[in-house]
């Protein structure tokens, strides 16, 4: 291919040398060009012709074997074919039999190849003779001199470049001959390379990978050669349609660039070796002082490697041509140079992160780094590396830093480097680095921004002694310290709204004023956090969390300012918007590999979904972020994900479901932090719904007692007060019922139409005027079908058709029913039971802590057990709870079994007070 000029040349020697005219033929290109391709068809076309032939090869391994080439070309003659005469043969046999000295044997061989040109023309061709022996030089000059008048055609193959100063001496004399001629080989066009493609392959194929391949290959034959094996090899997995580049590269091209490497002299080799170490820091200033060079051989070395088309502008043309070159180092050889190459790189002031890179390519080799700058260009780097996002390339760098460093202080300072790096995606690994910063902040020298990373992962698994002595020694430094507009002091704030505990008795983390000044990121999140914590204006918290979901990428260093302000959004009932932003959290953190970020923005958005009736989405995304990490991962902060899937379960009507979730271990520090209080008041509603009043009751207003005694008695984040309403009023407790449900209702402010129309609900149900109960139930349903709630709006729909029933509209509280059973019918995933319009529940009731008599009743069973109970007849029990004639038997059926009686007067007393009210507080709930 691209070849025919070439071979003119070597033709046309042959035939001058059939005039009784010697000719020497040179045919030189670069490294692996088809110089020895060219070689052999040549000589298999003269050997068609009768000529002898008399070959050699030499090779850089051999160049001390003196005589190495003359000897090939003595033992390798072969005559024409076929040969007649009878004496030629005599003499070739004797002369490969005879024995002689090295002295005698390049005239010996003159002799009897000037002997044997008389009888038939002699071709005597040596492949790369830039690597032949001193000594056979000299014997091919011997040649030369006495054949220049025989029928003999010398033809010598050599490489282009920087060859050993022997050689040189050698190719001045020697084409000083008048009949010299060149046969001079370039690599190939992208011509050429479409053209063997089609050949190998057809014209699709060479249209669609021609330019690419000649790309790769630089043009040469040898690679090219590689490129070709491996797409044959991969040819029959691929579609027509995605012949669209060259790749996939695999093994044959990779071992092709190690044979070309092999082929060539030591300079060649080392610089390539040496190039594909310094990678895009490579100069030949600094190759030649890592390889022990001088800067013009590396030049001159680097020329030659891009003569062949392996780089171009000193680089690989691909990464998996670097990759092989590196590949023919030993481990040994590979971490001398990386390690070698990061000494150069930080003499010479290079950029940090290329001698970070050469540290860890060291290491991995076998050495580690034990230069004192070593550990802080690391750390330094790596620190970088996180800022950009790149947090495996900053683990990797300070693993290394930490068994590079060499004094305590500077091993704590790396260690809380790579706790922060490691803890979004392996929170459990984290753990072993807790007791050398713990035994640091004991000796009293943790510096504040080692501490804070400490701090979170104590509150994280819930070592909460430990945790309040760390946040009393950051505090030692002034409480001035906490209100400072950087991440030290959102931090220090953020921690104390998760953990309340923790932050007793330190100065400076009270609920920061409207007054800040709001300049800075940090100082905006702390302001929204103090409003937030106070009771602040709802609008006035959510205007600042979108400005700082806005404005600000998911990063390590700003996770709490991102997660401060989705909670305050969610808080302050803008759960549309805190729907969207946890979305587009979520997709921020896809493929980074922050497990934690990921599993703990994906429980948030279960509770967003919570809040707008999703209940089956909602559970769905709470299991999975629940299986995301391990339990032991998840810490204390176990409650988030727990918290929405009980929520969901007990909404859906799964209470067996949610009673597994109820029956999940969970460490007793949790219930010192929020994510305990949203557990706790989930379990207090599924307690409810299940019958279990005391019990919900009890849950319902410890969750209250305990944030009144944190100062974090937010009404919007976790309502406990229309839970404790409706419990009060199960248990005939009207007085408390109001004041608590009042209590809800005035604690809410402007704003909130979701949790406005809960407490809406709560005040309507505690109210003893039917007529007032009705009209605040009424706004409660058109507040909760605003809101977008459907699962709210549907309770706060029975609770209206139960007060209409108790107010004497019958015809009102039809229509409200029948509204209830066609939202209740659309409530995504309820089962049948969950949607049953008269409100019951299938679970049974607590059977240690409500009626002996209704012990093992279902909450709809119960009601009908109780109207009977009170004398009520199945027509009536039927108008009065909007049922069938029918479904009041199969209940009264169930009860009779379940409670082993016989009749209505057999029922219990105690059921009576199951019964709903005909006037006054509507008792479902």
């Amino acid at each position: 291919m691209e070849r025919e000029e070439q071979r003119a040349v070597l033709d046309g020697a042959l035939a001058a040398g059939a005039r009784g005219s010697g000719q020497l033929v040179v045919i030189c290109g670069p490294m692996a060009s088809g110089k020895t391709a060219l070689l052999h068809d040549f000589l298999g076309r003269a050997a068609g012709r009768g000529v002898a032939l008399a070959t050699a090869t030499a090779a850089h391994g051999e160049r001390g074997l003196d005589m190495g080439v003359i000897r090939q070309i003595a033992g390798n003659l072969v005559l024409a074919e076929p040969c007649h005469d009878t004496s030629t043969l005599v003499e070739a046999a004797a002369w490969s039999e005879a024995p002689r000295s090295d002295g005698h044997l390049v005239e010996d061989l003159c002799t009897f190849l000037t002997q044997l040109a008389a009888r038939q023309p002699v071709v005597v061709a040596v492949d790369d003779v830039h690597a032949a022996d001193a000594s056979s030089l000299r014997g091919l000059l011997y040649l030369q001199r006495r054949l220049r008048f025989a029928n003999v055609v010398m033809v010598l193959t050599e490489q282009n470049g920087l060859l050993p100063p022997e050689y040189e001496a050698f190719r001045a004399q020697i084409t000083r001959w008048p009949n010299t001629s060149h046969a001079r080989l370039a690599l190939l066009s992208p011509n050429a390379v479409a053209e063997l493609l089609e050949r190998r392959f057809d014209r699709r194929a060479a249209d669609l990978l021609a330019t690419g391949y000649h790309e790769l290959s630089g043009g040469n034959p040898l690679l090219l050669h590689g490129l070709l094996e491996d797409f044959a090899a991969t040819r029959g997995e691929r579609e027509d349609t995605a012949l669209t580049r060259p790749e996939p590269i695999g093994l044959e091209f990779q071992r092709a660039v190690r044979t070309l490497l092999h082929r060539w002299g030591r300079p060649q080799l080392a610089v390539a070796q040496g190039t594909a170490v310094l990678g895009e820091a490579a100069t030949p200033a600094l190759l030649g002082s890592l390889l022990g060079l001088t800067e013009d051989t590396a030049n001159q070395a680097i020329g030659d490697l891009e003569s062949t088309g392996l780089l171009h502008a000193g680089r690989f043309r691909h990464p998996l041509a670097r990759t092989a070159a590196l590949g023919s180092l030993s481990g040994a050889e590979r971490a001398r140079l990386h390690l070698g190459a990061a000494d150069l790189l930080y003499t010479h002031d290079t950029a940090t992160s290329q001698v970070a890179d050469q540290l860890v390519a060291a290491d991995r080799h076998g050495i580690v780094p034990d230069r004192p700058w070593a550990s802080d260009v690391l750390r330094h780097t790596a620190q970088e590396a996180m800022a950009h996002e790149d947090v495996d390339l900053a683990k990797q760098r300070l693993s290394l830093a930490v068994r590079s460093v060499g004094d305590l202080r500077g091993r704590v300072e790396v260690t809380s480097l790579l706790l922060q790096a490691e803890w979004p995606d392996k929170p459990n690994g984290v753990t072993r680095y807790v007791e050398l910063l713990r035994q640091a902040r004991a000796d009293g020298w943790l510096s504040r921004e080692d501490a804070l990373p400490l701090a979170k992962v104590l509150l994280w698994y819930g070592h909460l002694d430990d945790l309040k002595e760390t946040m009393r020694v950051l505090s030692e430094s002034g409480p001035q310290d906490l209100t400072r507009n950087d991440t030290f002091g959102l931090a220090m704030h953020w921690l104390a709204f998760l953990c309340p505990p923790a932050a007793e008795g330190v100065a400076g983390l009270e609920p920061a004023g409207p007054g800040r000044p709001a300049d800075t990121p940090w100082s905006k999140a702390l302001t929204m956090l103090g409003l937030l914590r106070s009771g602040g204006p709802r609008e006035e918290v959510a205007t600042a969390a979108e400005e700082l979901l806005s404005g600000y990428s998911l990063t390590e260093q700003t996770f709490d300012l991102q997660a401060s302000a989705l909670t305050a959004m969610l808080f302050t009932d803008h759960h549309d918007r805190a729907g969207y932003w946890s979305e587009a959290l979520l997709s921020k953190t896809a493929g980074t590999g922050a497990r934690v970020w990921e599993a703990v923005l994906t429980a948030v958005h279960a509770h967003v979904l919570l809040r707008q009736g999703e209940l089956t989405r909602a559970d769905e995304l709470a299991r999975r972020a629940t299986d995301m990490l391990t339990p032991r991962g998840w810490g204390t902060a176990i409650g988030l994900p727990l918290s929405a899937r009980l929520a969901a379960l007990t909404k859906l009507g799964r209470h067996q479901a949610a009673v597994t979730q109820l029956r999940m271990p969970v460490p007793d520090s949790m219930y010192q932090t929020l994510f305990g209080m949203l557990f706790i008041y989930e379990r207090g509603l599924h307690y409810l719904e299940t019958g279990q009043v005391y019990s919900a009751l009890h849950e319902f207003e410890a969750c209250g007692d305990r944030l009144h005694q944190w100062g974090m008695d937010l009404p919007t984040a976790v309502p406990w007060r229309v839970g404790a309403t409706e419990a009060n009023v199960l248990l005939g407790r009207t007085a408390a019922a109001r004041r608590l449900a009042e209590e809800q209702l005035g604690n809410l402010g402007p704003g909130g139409t979701r949790m406005r129309g809960m407490a809406l609900r709560a005040v309507g149900i505690s109210d003893a005027d039917p007529a007032a109960a009705v009209r605040t139930l009424r706004e409660s349903v058109a507040m909760l079908d605003q809101a977008g709630d459907v699962f709210e709006s549907s309770r706060a729909l029975r609770s209206l058709s139960r007060a209409l029933e108790s107010a004497g509209e019958s015809e009102a509280a039809r229509a409200a029913h029948r509204r209830l059973e066609q939202l209740v019918r659309g409530l995504s995933g309820a089962t049948d039971e969950a949607a049953d319009v008269d409100g019951g529940s299938s679970a049974p009731s607590s059977p240690t802590e409500e009626e002996p008599g209704a012990r093992g009743l279902t909450r709809a069973e119960r009601r009908v057990a109780a109207l009977a109970a009170l004398g009520y007849t199945n027509k009536e029990i039927e108008a009065k709870l909007f049922i069938t004639v029918s479904t009041v038997e199969q209940h009264l059926t169930r009860v009779y079994r379940k409670l082993n009686v016989r009749r209505r007067a057999d029922l219990p007393v105690g059921l009576r007070r199951f019964a709903p009210q005909t006037v006054g507080p509507a008792a479902e709930v």
